[in-house]
C-alpha cells in the first residue's frame, strides 16, 4: 500500500522529535541555559496571560522578535512551558532537513547520497545538533528560512502562484522569528520579486498582500515595536573595523577572543564543531562548477551573512550556526564528488562513514557538556534558594531569568541594570566572580560587586567547583 506523502512527512517529524525529546530527557537537559532561553520562557508566559486574560502590561518588555515565544505560548495549552518551546526547536530542527533534502533534490536531482550526507554532516553536526535541544529561536527561524528558499526555487522552476505566496509569508514569519533572517533571505527575496515581475498576476499579488497584511497585523497586535532591530547593540556598534578585532567593549561587557572576527566567521567552513570534513569540502569546492541559481540562493546569502556577522562586536557560535544549513547546501557537491570518486569500494565507504559518525557523536558529547553543566548549576542554585527560610532578596548578574522560571519567590535585584548604593536585608549574593572581573570590569555589575564586597561581609553558602557562588550578605 502506498503511503500518503503528508503522512510520511508527519511520521518523520514525529519520529525525530520523539528521539530528540527522549535523548534530552535522558541527559537531564530541559533546553534552558543562560539568560536568553529564560527570557523566551518569561515572555511566553506573558503572551499566554495576554491570550487568556487580555493582560498587556508585560508585553512591551521584550527585545526580540515575538513569533517563537508566541508559538510556545500557543503550544503551552497542550504542553507545559518550557517543554512547549523546546518541542518547537526540536520539530523545527527535523523540518530543516526535510526542506534541505527538497532543495538538494531541486538543485541536483534525486541522489542516494543526499540523505546520507544530511544525516552525517547535518543531523550529527555537533554545534547544530546542540541547537535542536535548546530553548532558542534559531532552529525555528532556520526552518522558516529554508522553507522560504525552497518555495522561491520552486516558484522559479514551476511559476506557481502558491509558491510565491508561501515564500513571501515564510519570509515575514522568519523575519519576526529572528531579525537576522532578513540577511539570509535578502538575495532569494530579490530573486523572487524579479521572477514575479516577469510573471506578473494581479490575483497572486492581491493574495500575497492580503496574507502579508494579516501577518503584520497579528504581529502588531501583540505590541511589537517595528523599530526594535535598529536599537540592537550589535547593530549600533557594527563596523568594518571589527573584521580585524578580537576584543570589544560595549553594553554587553568586555569581550576578548583568540581570533579576529574575519577568522571566526570562517569557522562555519573549517571548524570540526560544525563539520569534521569542512576543510576538505571547502578545498574541493574549487572543483565544482557553480551556476547562477546556486550562487544566488546559496553562496551570496551565506557570504552576506558572514560579512555582516564579522562586523558585529561579538563572537557567538550560536549566531554563526544560523547559516549552517546554507553551508550544507554548499558542501553537498564536494561530498558527492569525494564519496563517488575516492570512496570507490563498499568496505572503504562503510569504514569511512562509521568512523565519521563515531567522531561526530563524540564531538556532540563534548559540545553538550558545557551547556548541560550550566543548566544543572542553574537548577541546583534555584532549588537551594527556594528551600531557604526568610525569603531573602537575591542580588545577581545573569541568573535572574533562571531563578524566576524555577519558581523562586524572592525579590531579585539585577546588578546589571543600575548602580546600587544600599543593600536590603536579609539578602544573598549569587555571582560568577570570574565573569564579573573579566567581562564586566568598570561596568555596573563590577561596580556593584565592589560596593557589596567593600561594605559588607560575605558568608559562603554554596562555593563549589562551578563558577557560580552563593553568599549570604552580612553587615560588618
Amino acid at each position: 500500500m502506498k503511503i500518503n506523502p503528508i503522512m510520511r512527512i508527519l511520521f518523520y517529524l514525529f519520529s525525530v522529535a520523539c528521539a530528540l525529546f527522549l535523548f534530552s530527557r535522558g541527559i537531564g537537559f530541559n533546553g534552558l541555559y543562560g539568560q536568553d532561553s529564560y527570557e523566551y520562557v518569561r515572555y511566553s508566559i506573558a503572551l499566554k496571560q495576554f491570550l487568556t486574560t487580555g493582560e498587556v502590561t508585560k508585553l512591551n518588555d521584550f527585545f526580540w522578535p515575538p513569533l517563537y515565544p508566541l508559538a510556545g505560548a500557543l503550544l503551552s495549552y497542550i504542553f507545559p512551558l518550557p517543554l512547549s518551546l523546546q518541542l518547537i526547536s526540536i520539530v523545527s530542527f527535523a523540518g530543516i532537513f526535510l526542506y534541505l533534502y527538497r532543495i538538494l533534490t531541486l538543485l541536483y536531482g534525486t541522489k542516494r547520497t543526499s540523505i546520507l550526507f544530511l544525516l552525517i554532516f547535518g543531523f550529527l553536526s555537533p554545534y547544530f545538533f546542540r541547537l535542536s535541544l535548546c530553548v532558542m529561536s534559531d532552529t525555528m527561524a532556520m526552518f522558516l528560512c529554508m522553507a522560504s528558499v525552497f518555495h522561491t526555487l520552486n516558484y522559479y522552476i514551476r511559476s506557481k502562484s502558491k509558491d510565491f505566496i508561501l515564500s513571501l509569508c515564510l519570509f515575514l514569519l522568519a523575519l519576526f522569528t529572528r531579525y537576522s533572517s532578513f540577511i539570509v533571505l535578502f538575495f532569494p527575496f530579490l530573486f523572487l520579486l524579479k521572477h514575479f515581475s516577469g510573471n506578473f498576476q494581479v490575483r497572486t499579488l492581491a493574495l500575497s498582500l492580503a496574507a502579508a497584511a494579516l501577518i503584520l497585523t497579528a504581529i502588531h497586535f501583540i505590541q511589537i515595536d517595528f523599530y526594535t532591530p535598529l536599537k540592537h547593540p550589535l547593530l549600533l556598534h557594527w563596523s568594518f573595523s571589527n573584521y580585524f578585532l578580537s576584543a570589544f567593549n560595549y553594553e554587553d561587557g568586555q569581550l576578548s577572543y583568540r581570533f579576529i572576527n574575519a577568522v571566526f566567521v570562517a569557522f562555519i567552513f573549517i571548524h570540526p564543531g560544525f563539520n569534521i570534513a569542512g576543510l576538505l569540502f571547502t578545498v574541493f569546492l574549487l572543483k565544482i562548477k557553480w551556476d547562477k541559481i546556486k550562487i544566488q540562493f546559496i553562496l551570496l546569502p551565506l557570504l552576506l551573512y558572514l560579512l555582516f556577522l564579522a562586523g558585529t562586536p561579538n563572537q557567538n557560535i550560536r549566531f554563526l550556526s544560523f547559516t549552517y544549513p546554507l553551508a550544507l547546501l554548499l558542501f553537498y557537491p564536494s561530498f558527492e564528488y569525494i564519496y563517488e570518486k575516492y570512496l570507490s569500494s563498499v568496505p572503504i565507504k562503510i569504514m569511512s562513514v562509521t568512523a565519521t559518525i563515531v567522531t561526530q557523536l563524540f564531538l556532540i558529547f563534548l559540545s553538550l557538556s558545557t551547556i548541560r553543566q550550566l543548566n544543572l548549576s542553574e537548577k541546583m542554585l534555584a532549588k537551594k534558594i527556594v528551600s531557604m527560610e526568610g525569603n531573602p532578596a537575591i542580588y545577581t548578574n545573569g541568573m535572574s531569568g533562571s531563578l524566576q522560571v524555577y519558581g523562586t519567590k524572592n525579590k531579585i535585584i539585577d546588578l546589571w541594570k543600575m548602580k546600587i548604593d544600599t543593600v536590603i536585608f536579609p539578602s544573598m549574593l549569587l555571582i560568577n566572580e570570574k565573569e564579573i572581573n573579566e567581562k564586566w570590569k568598570e561596568k555596573f555589575p563590577y561596580q556593584n560587586w565592589k560596593y557589596i564586597t567593600s561594605n559588607f561581609m560575605l558568608a559562603p553558602v554554596i562555593k563549589d567547583s562551578s563558577d557560580w557562588h552563593l553568599y549570604e550578605i552580612k553587615r560588618k
